[in-house]
C-alpha cells in the first residue's frame, strides 16, 4: 500500500506502507495505534480528542496526505429549498468546510442547533 503525500513545502511524494498488521476498520486501526502497535493514517475528525488529551501523537507535522472525503447534501431542487433545510447546510459547511471545528484546537465545537421543525 503507498501513501501519497505533500512535505511541508508542497512538495508530492509517496511511501510504501508494510508491516505486520492490516485492517480495514478504522475502529480497530486507531486502537492498534493507540495501543502501540504501530501508526496509523487517520482523518483527525476520528483522533483529535486523542491528540488533545496526548493518547496520540501527530508523526509528520505540516504533511499532508490525500484522500478524496467528501460530505454531500444532496436534495431534489433549490427552487423550494424549506428554510431549515438551508439552515442545515449551511451548518454542514461551516462545520465541516476547509477549516473543521476539530482541526482548530482554540476553538470548541458549537453547540447542536435546536431548531423547531
Amino acid at each position: 500500500m503507498n501513501w501519497d503525500y505533500k512535505d511541508p513545502d508542497g512538495k508530492p511524494g509517496s511511501v510504501r506502507v508494510t508491516g505486520r498488521y492490516a485492517c480495514d476498520s478504522w475502529e480497530v486501526l486507531r486502537e492498534w495505534a493507540r495501543a502501540g502497535l504501530g501508526i496509523a493514517l487517520k482523518s483527525t475528525w476520528d483522533v483529535h480528542r486523542l491528540l488533545a488529551e496526548g493518547s496520540l501523537v501527530e508523526v509528520c507535522p505540516g504533511y499532508t496526505f490525500h484522500s478524496d472525503v467528501a460530505i454531500y447534501a444532496v436534495y431534489p431542487s433549490r427552487r423550494f429549498l424549506p428554510a431549515k433545510t438551508r439552515v442545515f447546510i449551511e451548518f454542514l459547511a461551516e462545520s465541516f468546510g476547509p477549516d473543521p471545528y476539530w482541526d482548530q484546537p482554540e476553538r470548541k465545537p458549537k453547540p447542536r442547533i435546536k431548531a423547531r421543525m
